[in-house]
């Protein structure tokens, strides 16, 4: 008896963890997203459109054309795939309906809220 609550206990412990370490759904990734900080000389504003084909549409503020990119979704690992077929791959620590945390391989994170039909690019 002792063993099973302790196994439950343990479980109890543990299953958080698990949850916070679940892959992101690709779907909640597509739509846009505006950057809530400069981070990696991006700036602040900046709104990422990842679309259902695998571009992503970048738009920077005093910027007149968007950039546009390629991106792939495995498992917690988003790469960004420029046009001359180089990548950069980023962690996903956060992702859903409303909030998208990344960390790229030097430590920077970048914060994204996302864009609701109201408060779409001007």
């Amino acid at each position: 008896m002792k063993l099973r609550t302790l196994v439950a206990c343990s479980f109890l412990l543990v299953a958080p963890a698990m949850l916070a370490a679940a892959d992101p759904d690709p779907a909640d990734l597509l739509g846009r997203w505006e950057l809530t900080e400069e981070v990696a000389k991006i700036p602040k504003g900046t709104i990422f459109d990842f679309q259902k084909d695998g571009k992503l549409i970048v738009t920077a503020e005093g910027k007149k054309e968007p950039f546009e990119f390629g991106y792939e979704l495995k498992k917690n690992v988003l790469k960004i795939i420029q046009p001359d077929k180089t990548s950069h791959p980023t962690e996903i620590v956060t992702l859903n309906k409303m909030e998208l945390v990344c960390k790229d391989s030097s430590g920077a994170v970048g914060k994204f809220k996302r864009l609701t039909d109201e408060k779409k690019e001007k």
